[in-house]
């Protein structure tokens, strides 16, 4: 339940930023602006929803789907910081300043949500048929 609140305030505050400063936000000393695309926080906020009904249908879905929705999750969670910080990382050993290097890397974070919002959707979808299919009597 707090990562799906979490994702629906990011929507949000990107939703807010966005109609107050526009779709492009420029920062001093980079070339590229920040460029925050619609869908950005459109799938945030589907990702937060799809993950507090399943927190609210906890009690009626089996414990094994509760592990591949946190399973997903958790991996999509953990594949945005890992690349996040793997850019960072690697931006600044090829010479970039810090800051320039952690601007370059938020570019790549939409694509990552957008991916990983349908990776849980489809995680979840084919657990169940895939299960079945695999089970060894």
């Amino acid at each position: 339940m707090i990562l799906s609140a979490i994702l629906i305030l990011t929507s949000i505050i990107i939703f807010i930023v966005t109609k107050n400063v526009g779709y492009e936000i420029k920062i001093e000393n980079v070339d590229k602006s920040l460029v925050l695309i619609p869908l950005l926080y459109i799938f945030c906020f589907i990702l937060g929803i799809i993950l507090a009904v399943a927190a609210y249908l906890s009690k009626s879905i089996s414990v094994e789907l509760q592990y591949a929705i946190l399973g997903a999750s958790s991996g999509i969670i953990f594949n945005l910081i890992g690349e996040f910080i793997f850019a960072v990382i690697s931006k600044v050993i090829a010479g970039s300043l810090f800051v320039p290097a952690i601007i370059a890397a938020a570019f790549s974070l939409p694509a990552t949500l957008i991916n990983g919002t349908f990776s849980v959707i489809g995680a979840i979808v084919i657990y169940i048929p895939l299960k079945r299919a695999l089970k060894i009597n």
